[in-house]
Formats: C-alpha cells, sequence, structure tokens
C-alpha cells in the first residue's frame, strides 16, 4: 500500500510519533500549539490548492501530513497533558475513586498489584490509566468496576522505590501511583464481555497446559503460543534475557505469520478461492490478538497483516516498510504509552531490516534452485536457511535495543537464535497442535509426555549456555570494550582493503576471536581490587570487583532489600554475573532473598558459615536445597578457615557468638588481597568479651572498616592501630567511639567510602 512515492508517509508517521513522545515531557501549551499550527497550515494549504497555487499531488501530500501531526498533537496532549494534570490535583490526598481493573500484575495473601484504569476520582471524569498497590489481598478480577478510597502519588514515587523508571512507568501507560491501605472497596459490576471471555479462555488453556507440561515447560508453551508470560519462571526468563533470547518469549510478529500461515493453508486445503480466504482472515486476526492478551508485537503484526489483506481488495501494490510505519502509527494512537515502549521498537527493527533485506535473499536462493536438479533437498535447506537469517536479523536488531536500552549485550545472542530459533518455532507449532486436545484428559497425558521431555532438554540447554562465563556482558566492563574495538577495527579492514581471495575475508574474524579468547585468559579476571560499601541504616554488604568479577560479603539482617541495594551497586559497576556471595551469619530471611537474587543474576558460589545452633541449622538446609535447585555451588567454612571468593581475594570470618543485649551476633571478618589485609569489625564487638580475639588481626591489618551491625556502642573502641592503616567508619553514631583511635590515625566517613589494592 505505497500511499505516496517514494515513502513520505513514513517520514510524517515518524515525526508524528516524535511529537506524541514529545507530549510527554512538554508543558501543556507546547502540547496545544502543535496541533493548533498545523491545522492553520492545513486550511492555508487547502485554500492555495484550491486557488491552484500548487500541484494536487502535493497538496494531497500535505494535507494528510497536517491531519496526522494534527491528530498525534491532540491525541498526545489529551492523554499526557490532561490526564497528568487530573491526577496532580489530587496528589498526595485519600479520594474515592472509581477503577477498572485491566490486568492483575501480582498478587500473595498480603499485597495486590494492578494495572487499573481510573474513570472518575471523587466523580471527576479520569479515563486515564495507573499503577494501583493494595496491602492487603485485594480479590479483584480482570474487569470488576470497582469504587475503592486510594491515595494518589505521582510517577516519582515509584522512581524512588526503585520500580521503574518514569519511560519504563509510561510505557505502560500509567499516568500516576496510586495506593490503597484500607479494605473497603465494592465492586459494582463485572465486565464478562466478549473481550473478557476470550482472555479467560486464555487464561484456562495455559492453566492446563502447566498443568500437564509441568512450571517450566508449561510457561514456555503459554508463551510462545498464548502470549501469556505470566506462567514463564523467573530462572527460564532470566536464562533467555541472558541468552538473548528473550524476544521470543514475547508473542511477536514471527509467531503470528507462523499462525496465521497455517490457518491460511487450512482454509485453502477446504477450496477457499483468496478473496474469502482473506474475508475470514480479516476477521480472525482481530480476534487472535485480543485472544493472545494484545501483546505490543503480536497487534504490530496484526494490523500490518489486516493492511495487507485491504490492499489486496483495493488492487493497490502493497508496500511492507509503509505498513510497517502505518500499523506502528495506529498502535501509538490507540495507546500513546507505547511510543516509550522497548517491545514496540525491538519488534519493528527486526521487522524492518527482514522486510528489507529477505527479499533479496530469497531471491539469491531462488536463482541457485534453479541451477539444482533436486530440488526437495533444496526446499529443506532453503526453509532451515531462511529460518535461520531471520533468527540473525532479529538478533541485529536485539543486540542495538539491549546495547542502547539494558546496557548490557549477551554475547551467545547470534549462535543461540541460529540454534534455538528454529527449534523453538517447531515447539511452538507442536504446543498449537497440542491445545485441541487438552480437553481430552487421556490423549493430553500420552503426548505431554514426550513433549515435556524434549521441552525441558532444551530448556536445560538454555540454561547450560546462559551460565558459561561472560555470556552476558556489561557495556561498562572492560571485555565490551575490547569487543567493541576489535568489531571497529573488522569495519576499517573491510572498508579499506579489497581481497582478491574471498577466503581471506575470514582473517579479520578469526583476529578477533583470538583477541577475544587471549583477553578472556589473561585479563577479564586479572587487575586491581575495588572494595566499596552498600549502606542502608545499619545494614552494610560489601561489594568487591576485580576485573568483570564480582562478590558480595553480607552483614545485614539478609531481607532482599539490602542484597538488592549491593547488587544494584555491582550492576552500575558493570556486573551482569556475581561470583559469590558471602554470608557472615545467618537469617530467617536469606532463603527468600536470596531465591529472588539466584532468579535475577547468575550466583556461582555461596560461602556459608558454620551454624551456631539448630535454628541456624534449618535456615543452611533451606540454602542448601535452595543452591542444588539453582546450580549454585554452596561452600561451608569454618571460623580458622579462609576461603577464596575471586582471585587473589580470600575470606576469613574471625567472630561469631551474640551479645546478651542484642539479638545481633559478633561480626568481624577479614579479607586478604595479595600482601594487603582489610578487616571489617561490627558495633557488636565492642559489647561482647571478644575484642581480644581480633587485637591482633586489627593490629596487623592495613585497612580497617568500623560498621554498624549492632547496636550503638556504649563504650570507646580500644583498639591498637598501627602507624600508616586506613580507618573507616561506615556510620556517623560510631564517630564518637572512636576517639582514641582517632588519635593516632585519620577517620575517614561516609556511605560512599572505595578501597583500591593492587595485589
Amino acid at each position: 500500500m505505497e500511499l505516496f512515492k517514494g515513502r513520505p508517509l513514513c517520514i510524517i508517521i515518524t515525526f508524528c510519533l516524535l511529537i506524541i513522545a514529545g507530549c510527554a515531557f512538554c508543558p501543556v501549551a507546547i502540547g496545544l500549539i502543535i496541533p493548533a499550527v498545523a491545522a492553520g497550515l492545513l486550511v492555508a494549504f487547502v485554500v492555495l490548492a484550491l486557488r491552484r497555487a500548487v500541484d494536487v499531488k502535493y497538496a494531497v501530500i500535505v494535507a494528510v501530513a497536517f491531519v496526522l501531526i494534527a491528530t498525534s498533537g491532540i491525541r498526545g496532549h489529551f492523554y499526557y497533558n490532561r490526564g497528568r494534570a487530573c491526577f496532580e490535583k489530587y496528589c498526595g490526598s485519600e479520594v474515592s475513586a472509581n477503577l477498572t481493573v485491566i490486568e492483575n500484575l501480582y498478587y500473595n495473601r498480603y499485597s495486590s498489584t494492578m494495572r487499573v484504569k481510573v474513570n472518575t476520582l471523587y466523580g471527576e471524569k479520569i479515563d486515564s490509566y495507573a499503577l494501583l498497590e493494595c496491602n492487603y489481598e485485594a480479590g479483584f478480577s480482570v474487569g470488576d468496576v470497582i469504587e475503592l478510597p486510594i491515595v494518589v502519588h505521582p510517577l516519582s514515587k515509584l522512581v524512588e522505590d526503585e520500580t521503574y523508571t518514569e519511560l519504563s512507568a509510561l510505557s505502560y501507560g500509567f499516568l500516576a501511583y496510586c495506593t490503597s491501605d484500607t479494605d473497603n472497596g465494592r465492586i459494582i459490576t463485572s465486565d464478562n464481555g466478549f473481550v473478557q471471555g476470550l482472555q479467560e479462555i486464555n487464561e484456562g488453556i495455559c492453566a492446563d497446559l502447566v498443568y500437564y507440561l509441568g512450571d517450566k515447560a508449561g510457561g514456555l508453551a503459554s508463551a510462545l503460543s498464548l502470549g501469556n508470560q505470566r506462567y514463564v519462571t523467573e530462572d527460564v526468563e532470566r536464562d533467555f534475557r541472558r541468552t538473548g533470547l528473550a524476544h521470543i518469549l514475547a508473542l511477536s510478529g514471527s509467531h503470528i505469520i507462523l499462525i496465521i500461515g497455517t490457518a491460511d493453508a487450512i482454509l485453502l486445503r477446504l477450496f477457499m478461492g483468496k478473496k474469502l480466504r482473506s474475508l475470514i482472515l480479516f476477521l480472525l486476526v482481530p480476534l487472535y490478538v485480543i485472544f493472545v492478551m494484545t501483546p505490543i508485537p503480536a497487534l504490530r503484526a496484526g494490523i500490518m497483516y489486516m493492511l495487507f489483506l485491504l490492499s489486496y481488495y483495493f488492487r493497490d501494490d502493497s508496500d511492507a516498510v509503509t505498513n510497517l510505519f502505518l500499523s506502528v502509527f495506529i498502535i501509538v494512537i490507540i495507546m500513546p504509552s507505547a511510543v516509550f515502549s522497548a517491545s514496540l521498537w525491538m519488534s519493528f527493527a527486526a521487522t524492518l531490516l527482514m522486510v528489507i533485506l529477505m527479499p533479496r535473499i530469497s531471491y539469491i536462493l531462488s536463482v541457485t534452485r534453479s541451477k539444482l536438479k533436486s530440488k526437495w533437498m533444496f526446499d529443506i535447506t532453503r526453509a532451515i536457511a531462511l529460518a535461520a537469517v531471520t533468527a540473525i536479523l532479529g538478533t541485529v536488531a536485539n543486540i542495538i535495543f539491549s546495547y542502547a536500552l539494558f546496557g548490557s549485550l549477551s554475547t551467545v545472542t547470534v549462535v543461540t537464535n541460529v540454534i534455538f530459533g528454529p527449534i523453538l518455532t517447531i515447539l511452538l507449532v507442536i504446543y498449537m497442535l497440542m491445545i485441541p486436545f487438552l480437553q481430552i484428559a487421556t490423549v493430553a497425558k500420552v503426548i505431554s509426555l514426550p513433549i515435556r521431555y524434549v521441552t525441558e532438554f532444551v530448556l536445560a540447554c538454555i540454561n547450560r549456555i546462559s551460565e558459561l562465563k561472560y555470556a552476558v556482558i556489561s557495556l561498562k566492563s572492560d571485555y565490551a570494550q575490547v569487543i567493541c574495538i576489535a568489531v571497529f577495527l573488522i569495519l576499517i579492514v573491510f572498508l579499506l582493503f579489497k581481497f582478491k581471495r574471498k577466503l581471506l575475508i575470514s582473517v579479520p574474524l578469526v583476529a578477533m576471536a583470538c583477541l577475544l579468547a587471549f583477553y578472556h585468559l589473561n585479563f577479564a579476571s586479572n587487575g586491581d581490587v575495588t572494595i566499596s560499601y552498600a549502606v542502608r541504616g545499619t545494614n552494610e554488604q560489601a561489594v568487591i570487583r576485580r576485573g568483570d568479577d564480582f562478590a558480595i560479603i553480607d552483614s545485614s539482617d539478609g531481607r532482599y532489600s539490602n542484597f538488592k541495594h549491593a547488587v544494584d551497586n555491582a550492576v552500575e559497576a558493570g556486573a551482569t554475573e556475581i561470583e559469590t556471595i558471602v554470608l557472615t551469619h545467618y537469617h530467617s530471611y536469606h532463603p527468600s532473598s536470596l531465591r529472588r537474587i539466584f532468579n535475577r543474576e547468575i550466583v556461582r558460589y555461596l560461602v556459608l558459615p558454620m551454624p551456631d545452633d539448630e535454628t541456624d541449622r534449618g535456615i543452611l538446609q533451606d540454602l542448601l536445597f535452595l543452591c542444588e535447585d539453582n546450580n549454585v555451588i554452596a561452600v561451608i567454612v569454618e571460623d580458622d578457615s579462609k576461603s577464596a571468593i575471586l582471585e587473589s581475594v580470600l575470606y576469613q570470618r574471625i567472630l561469631n557468638g551474640s551479645i546478651k543485649r542484642s539479638a545481633h551476633p559478633t561480626i568481624a571478618y577479614e579479607l586478604y588481597i595479595g600482601k594487603d589485609e582489610l578487616v571489617y569489625v561490627g558495633s557488636a564487638v565492642n559489647e561482647a568479651d571478644v575484642q581480644d580475639r581480633i587485637a591482633d588481626n586489627i593490629l596487623n591489618a592495613d585497612t580497617i572498616v568500623f560498621g554498624r551491625h549492632g547496636p550503638v556502642p556504649k563504650k570507646e573502641y580500644a583498639f591498637d592501630i598501627h602507624e600508616g592503616a586506613v580507618v573507616c567508619s561506615l556510620n556517623e553514631e560510631i564517630l564518637p567511639f572512636l576517639a582514641e583511635i582517632s588519635q593516632s590515625a585519620s577517620i575517614v566517613t561516609g556511605k560512599e567510602i572505595w578501597f583500591h589494592f593492587s595485589p
């Protein structure tokens, strides 16, 4: 459907998308000026066209441009500026709200998180989306219209809680963050309409898939065939992200085209003509997109396919690039928040590459086929080649966006997409064929066994690849910089030199591979050791880095928020995995906190102290089971033993036990970094009769860190510090009790203290 020669519609739509995105950050006045100016210019141009002052063809192009620009400005203004202004007047106060539940994002016995459409606040019409957190088990279903007292907060509150950035919140359509602490809402009505009915069927089928295939295989089947990612387990999601396969979990355009192509082939077997098939598919496509809960990539593919069908009915040449741009524009006009959606732009970039390059690749393959005698062998090879090329082209787009949006890159993404892309496509077809038999229990049990075993084998292979060292690298990593330099050099070689022998083209590729191998073997784990402390209140965790390897030493109450703070510090420094986590003592929070950390990152080793009592032994047992489930190696170390947590970095706990007036253990540990020694001393040590047990360690240490693990001390620390030692306090409350020490050494204090060692 090439509306104008030279694809000016694509340029116009790009400008319109920028206008809609800009309305999210522009003042209200600017949001109104853009459509007003466009409307004025449109009127002026129409007058000139009627007087034949301009060519009719250009008049039509400009008229369409101004209409789209005015529509974009008005849509963006009403969605962002008007919606946000309506929320702002109620920020910080509790108001009575009329809400429609759009999606249940998370729920348990104690809380619920939902995406809601706020219909009214105090009777004022709002019609905008928000994130609602209920601090109780709400029990609301999708489609319920409820009346509920809520407190309205700006999106900045979400950012403070480190749940979303402003752009990610906007991409979900959230214009406000709402909370509810009082369980006195009531359901006015439930929307059990056609759309809700389709999505309930979707949920039922997904539940059956999980029942017959198990959690991991069933979750994958639900995501691939029905677009429902709610059943995908966290470890599978992590493995797909680390191997560059995360885009496959989202129901993408390739899934839609495969399913539509299968439906078209079935209709053809029923001897239906082209026009009748196109009409049926035109009606089925939107139904299927609604059925799979309208993920944005699937919506984009569905609209694009419907535009192709329309062009057939109007007997017009179909232009794939124009259709692609137009489908994105339609989505953003319907849902302005989608303009910030990473999944939309990853889908767009991958499709654009395929649309541009695939015809040329198909032509080359077709020419080759005409020269061969064995056609059927070539057809099989061609199908595999096209699947591989499609995976590579999609991978290129995902590499670009992963690099730009997430600050990390999967180094195995090309290989995994070429290998597992076609395999997962075949599994998708198998899952679709299995769905009709789910209601026949006997048949479902029989066919589910081989499907489950094959799926779990594929997932196990993906897991093994995801756990490879440097399967994912951060942009801040030295390793990534080496790759960037190597790729840059390869491009220079290709641009400056013309090889007479085509085989020589592989020389720079081999050189890059050797360079990466040389770097990996010799430098990736070497270099200076950097230690920083992630401090939250009275909780402290050491974040240790050597080269591209990271370790965390926990001296906190074991809550996930403390671990997350330390992991975020490591990620900010360039970590994509954690080599070692060290526990200095046990807390009941540790199993649940570490489960979330294991699912979020690749953790290779967990260093544990010897348990002191039955409670510690129970926690230790839970942690050992957790390590076994997550392929983490657990190491139990006695206090008089050293454990290597990174290369050239040894850890030893030098104190244990508790003090009478607190449940806090007396924590002190020592790090040996080459010839340097660092001792950490928790404040509980100063209240116990154990100071003499670490006096020699402190006297010999090059760096002494006084922490706040324990109560505020009641007496001054009495330790001898050798001349030249670096003394640090992680908490200002301890400073008054370091008076004697400060006479012989200057004390550094603060939450951002960094130590550098050169082993």
